[in-house]
């Protein structure tokens, strides 16, 4: 059989179709089937969706990204949104004094709650302001207790300079008033 160029280029043609074929996108990029930044030309990103860390900042044209957002005004919490956690303390044999617990919140605040406006629901029962688990006024903080013994007052702390700005939450505090004290139960807060 002779063989003729324009055969010999139908063969070349039809291997190289059937090589795509058969290697789908794998064939694209091979060995690895996946894009990173060897695979790319320096300044020719415009938008990327980084899941794998895989590519880097000089694959990415700067110039078409927006200005980035600060940090502090992503995290800060709404004035007047509301959020709830637990809290759980207890202090052993001690029969006096205090014992402590956080109540560290999801989202920090703006402007701390003063600690005036920390309310033990139990021992100074404010519906006005504190009108049932899972809710609070705005600009303070509840305590709503699910069990508590030999604990006379709880109250917090989220103002001074050892508190940071923007509020990360209070340090509770419950005054213990006999044996085998311990508490817990939730708080919530809404933002002022």
């Amino acid at each position: 059989m002779r063989r003729t160029a324009s055969s010999i280029a139908s063969l070349t043609v039809a291997g190289v179709a059937l090589a795509f074929t058969l290697s789908g996108s794998a064939g694209a990029l091979p060995g690895k089937n996946k894009v990173d930044s060897g695979d790319i030309k320096n300044n020719s990103v415009k938008s990327v969706d980084i899941r794998n860390n895989t590519l880097t900042g000089r694959d990415i044209k700067e110039s078409s990204l927006g200005t980035v957002p600060s940090a502090a005004s992503l995290s800060v919490a709404p004035s007047g949104s509301t959020q709830s956690g637990i809290f759980s303390g207890g202090a052993g044999n001690s029969t006096s004094g205090y014992f402590g617990s956080p109540a560290q919140y999801q989202q920090p605040l703006a402007a701390p709650i003063l600690d005036s406006h920390i309310i033990d629901t139990v021992a100074n029962p404010d519906p006005a302001r504190c009108p049932g688990v899972g809710e609070a006024a705005p600009g303070y903080l509840c305590l709503y207790f699910d069990t508590r013994n030999s604990v006379s007052l709880g109250y917090g702390w989220s103002t001074g300079s050892n508190f940071p700005t923007p509020s990360v939450g209070a340090t509770l505090y419950f005054e213990i008033n006999g044996p085998g004290p311990y508490a817990a139960g939730s708080w919530t807060v809404t933002a002022p």
